[in-house]
């Protein structure tokens, strides 16, 4: 059964992030229209579905912020810095009231500040007179809607009460209703727990039509539901009908018809996001058809997906299986059998890792806010640029990414980027920037964050890992070597403990959880120009498609997407570089790491032996084997005890034959044959 105060949460929370986008957004772009009405409509519905399950304080909470925007949409009220900042933190306060139905003193305290500060600053502005006043007193005269409400047969069941709809839109002008069973009631079939109700409402308002459409918002794609602006005929049939009820008194509607003098000129649509329903006419008056509604979506809970994920993954496992039983077997039907369950599995894996990919912007909105409040807090000017929102992502790979993107951008904001002063003085702009960066590079998701700051310094850095004993004095290091130290567990050269960061811990988790997720990070940095933290991740941790090779008995599993080709090699080499055999490929020369020596596999290697060419960034490099089985669809399973930490070892798959094969880590295998990686 469906939860509704579930439903809500989700939802509220969704309308919590495009309000603070709005808001960020008006900072830069002030008295942004679009904008104003996002952030408008975000409060709104929060308002009336926290109503309608039970969140009464919220509710009332909410209505202050709707309130605030509605003054702002409507030219009454600029919406400054210090209104921004009191509605980011009342979107905070929201999301702490988000919890539970009922808050407690604390929050109810926090609410009382709040909204104290909101009445103030509210009568600040209708204290001024501003010529903004008399564009809205001429904004249009009240008009007259028409409204058919037809909550859903489960809205009872899925919590939705009628009556709070009706109340919100009595709070948008003169409202007068009557309620009905609906037509389909069938008295022998009565179910007490289904909705079968409808209502008929007549709307006296000068509030836009849009207010009308935001009402139901929450409800619009199961309940049935029509609006069409009265003037004429129609408002005379509409009121004798009220009048006929006994919902209305023929003095009032008298009064109506006074007040409404001057026709309405807006012709009825259907309420947005409403499909038209059988019965209820054709085209919306005026001529307009509804507009076709989006595509329909459906939440599921994580832990259901990653069950369907985790059976998808060993589905592979028997499919590869499968495959080995036809090879042994020599059963042209197997075979067949086996070729088309591959072509099944595919299909089914390809789907089934798309639900869960998604697009890594989620995670790079939030952080506009943390560069926007801890710069503030630091006394800098920092601005954060992003590019690449909609490359995609894992999302477990997504959760886990955010904790270590957070603290690089706090060492980026502490450390990285100067004060204002500094950076005038510097040659610099006095405003900073941050640019965080997403892309797809050869089958993985690389991240890149730099900043325009002061850069590395490295003789520090040194100085500080000889002190703490993470290096000898006599050992020879280049400077991106250097830089990697403050990667080592407790390294920092901050002078001073601070709240953003420079507390000694940090830096080592963040490797170590890039490193979790198969994944490596690298820093790069430039006195006085700045650094750049650069991230490589596979797009999922759960299947790939592979290249199985094998030395000796053992197999392993190139990646397919790092595979440029495959050549013959003999035992000869055209020269050494480091101690890295060099071959001669394509006119020129590319080192070649044996797999045999790198994983001290015993045995002599055969006279032509084969290598796989695999591109890292625009480098090649030939792994070296015995032999090269052919492609293989394979799941990546954890390493254990015995094989964690093994150098250009990323995971392991379990065979169609029972047997492990290592996944192996080209980008770790490239690493292996720099000229100073013995330092």
């Amino acid at each position: 059964m469906i939860d509704p105060a579930a439903v809500f949460r989700d939802e509220a929370h969704e309308h919590l992030q495009v309000l603070e986008t709005a808001l960020l957004e008006l900072e830069v772009r002030p008295g942004d229209a679009e904008q104003i009405v996002l952030a408008f409509r975000a409060m709104h519905t929060i308002k009336g579905a926290a109503g309608m399950v039970g969140f009464d304080h919220l509710s009332a909470f909410t209505h202050h912020l709707e309130t605030l925007f509605d003054e702002v949409r409507n030219a009454r009220l600029s919406l400054g810095p210090e209104a921004i900042s009191l509605v980011l933190e009342s979107r905070d306060h929201i999301e702490t009231l988000l919890v539970d139905p009922e808050p407690d003193a604390g929050q109810l305290a926090t609410s009382a500040r709040l909204q104290a500060r909101f009445l103030a600053l509210m009568g600040e502005a209708r204290a001024q007179p501003a010529a903004a006043e008399a564009a809205a007193d001429d904004q249009g005269r009240p008009t007259a809607y028409a409204l058919r409400i037809a909550p859903s047969a489960e809205a009872f069941a899925d919590g939705f009460d009628p009556l709070p709809v009706l109340r919100e839109l009595s709070g948008l002008g003169e409202c007068h209703a009557v309620t009905t069973l609906s037509d389909a009631f069938d008295p022998d079939a009565f179910d007490p727990e289904r909705c079968h109700l409808t209502s008929r409402v007549l709307l006296v308002t000068d509030a836009p039509r849009e207010s009308l459409d935001d009402v139901f918002i929450f409800v619009a794609d199961d309940w049935r539901i029509t609006i069409e602006a009265l003037d004429g005929e129609a408002l005379d049939a509409m009121t004798e009908l009220l009048v006929a009820e006994g919902a209305l008194s023929a003095a009032a509607r008298e009064a109506l018809r006074g007040a409404l003098a001057v026709p309405a000129v807006e012709s009825g649509v259907p309420a947005a996001g409403a499909p038209a329903h059988a019965g209820e006419g054709g085209p919306a008056p005026g001529g307009k058809s509804p507009a076709p509604s989006s595509e329909p979506t459906v939440k599921v809970p994580q832990g259901k997906l990653d069950s369907l994920l985790d059976q998808v993954a060993e589905l592979v496992i028997l499919q590869a299986r499968l495959e080995q039983l036809g090879l042994e077997r020599e059963d042209e039907a197997l075979d067949e059998l086996a070729e088309e369950m591959s072509r099944l599995t595919t299909g089914l894996r390809d789907t089934a890792f798309d639900i869960r990919m998604l697009p890594i912007g989620s995670t790079f909105g939030r952080f506009r806010r943390l560069v926007r409040d801890l710069s503030r807090e630091l006394g800098k000017d920092v601005v954060l640029e992003t590019d690449g929102a909609d490359t995609e992502l894992d999302k477990l790979m997504l959760d886990r990414l955010g904790d270590p993107l957070v603290h690089l951008l706090r060492n980026s904001l502490d450390h990285g980027i100067e004060s204002p002063e500094a950076r005038v003085a510097a040659g610099k702009p006095a405003r900073g920037t941050l640019r965080l960066a997403a892309g797809h590079q050869q089958g993985r998701v690389i991240i890149t964050l730099g900043d325009d700051g002061a850069g590395l310094d490295g003789a520090r850095i040194l100085a500080k890992a000889v002190e703490q004993g993470l290096v000898r004095a006599d050992t020879p290091l280049d400077e991106h070597e250097i830089h990697q130290l403050i990667f080592e567990p407790g390294f920092s050269t901050a002078a001073r403990v601070s709240d953003v960061s420079g507390r000694g811990v940090g830096m080592d988790v963040v490797k170590s959880s890039i490193e979790s997720l198969q994944g490596r990070v690298t820093i790069d940095s430039r006195p006085g120009e700045g650094t750049t933290v650069r991230i490589e991740l596979p797009m999922t941790l759960a299947i790939i498609d592979g290249l199985m090779v094998a030395v000796d008995e053992r197999r392993y599993v190139v990646p397919l997407s790092v595979v440029e080709e495959c050549i013959e090699t003999t035992g000869e080499a055209a020269g050494q570089r480091g101690g890295v055999r060099l071959v001669e490929h394509r006119g020129s020369l590319m080192p070649c790491l044996r797999l045999r020596e790198h994983f001290a596999v015993a045995g002599p290697a055969p006279a032509i032996e084969q290598s796989v060419v695999v591109r890292v960034g625009e480098a090649f490099l030939g792994l070296t084997v015995d032999a090269v089985i052919g492609h293989f669809q394979t799941v990546i399973k954890g390493l254990g005890r015995l094989y964690q930490g093994t150098p250009g070892v990323m995971g392991a798959t379990i065979m169609g034959n029972g047997e492990i094969a290592m996944i192996l880590d080209v980008a770790e295998l490239f690493a292996e044959t720099r000229p100073d990686r013995g330092r």
